[in-house]
């Protein structure tokens, strides 16, 4: 690394003035030197999978270079991370680009042990250091490294299918009920009346079980189980086979 003269002399100045900062700091270099190569790996994975190239070619070739791209390492070194955002509007997608204008869509990148990409639900033991690659939409896609980049690809893709949103609430249905004229403001006369009736029946019920008349428990429902065509939240891809791995 080419020499800094002045930033060498401001540490120096630093540790001078701090002395308690100075022990933190050369401790904490210590420890983290057997974590550097785990970092050398991630900057490998990074290059082979070519995560920021993927992302700058998707925001240039579909969004003329409107959206945002940011990139982070984190963890005392030990995540990478690349993101693209942009503006709902900017998404040439009508039911995407439906959602309001201060809406912002994102698919992110993470490379690092699995216990520090934050991904959803399970407990993770914090000494499992396996290295992933976690891929962040609606739903994150999570591949063990090594994997080869057209797997990479066509998992980011699929994010980008459905990604990340953030911003104010959508109203599914929303723009469908304006364009065919329903109005979902007030209910219909005859809706409203049929309210009024059936709110008089269930007070003439309360009131005959409060005068003794039998009264009839509540059949609890059973709490229905999650729909078997919903996919989870993480979603577990697998990596490289045996021969692709280096």
């Amino acid at each position: 690394m080419e020499t800094w003269d002045e930033l060498e002399t401001l540490l120096d100045e630093l540790r001078a003035a701090n002395e308690q900062w100075r022990a933190s700091v050369e401790g904490l270099t210590e420890q983290l030197a057997a974590a550097r190569a785990v970092g050398d790996k991630l900057d490998q994975f990074y290059a082979d999978l070519g995560v920021l190239d993927a992302l700058l070619t998707i925001n240039r070739r579909i969004f003329n270079e409107s959206g945002r791209l940011h990139t982070a390492r984190s963890d005392y070194g030990l995540t990478r991370v690349a993101a693209l955002i942009w503006h709902s509007v900017e998404d040439p997608r009508p039911e995407l680009a439906a959602a309001p204008p201060e809406g912002m869509y994102s698919i992110e990148v993470r490379l690092g042990p699995r216990y520090l990409l934050g991904v959803s639900g399970g407990a993770i033991a914090p000494g499992d250091e396996r290295l992933y690659v976690l891929i962040q939409g609606e739903k994150q896609l999570l591949a063990p490294l090594p994997t080869s980049r057209e797997r990479f690809r066509a998992a980011l893709l699929r994010a980008f299918a459905a990604p990340g949103y953030s911003g104010p609430a959508r109203v599914a249905g929303e723009h469908a009920e304006a364009a065919a004229g329903v109005s979902t403001d007030q209910p219909s006369g005859t809706e409203a009346n049929r309210a009024t009736e059936d709110g008089a029946e269930a007070e003439a019920t309360a009131s005959a079980s409060t005068n003794g008349s039998p009264q009839t428990a509540a059949t609890p429902q059973p709490e229905q189980p999650p729909h078997p065509d919903e996919p989870p939240d993480v979603i577990e891809l697998p990596g490289s086979r045996s021969e692709d791995q280096p």
